[in-house]
């Protein structure tokens, strides 16, 4: 495999593994929000 190949190779790894914590980070997020709702009784957003 040529250099230029090799890179490519790296940043698609690269790119898959920041999506891969994007995801996680995002149903985190969700999973607290929800979590957060249920124990303070609301059924939504504050207004």
């Amino acid at each position: 495999m040529d250099h230029k190949a090799q890179e490519r190779a790296q940043r698609a790894r690269i790119s898959q593994h920041n999506e891969e914590v994007l995801r996680a980070a995002a149903i985190a997020s969700t999973s607290h929000s929800a979590a957060a709702y249920r124990s303070t009784g609301s059924t939504g957003p504050p207004r």
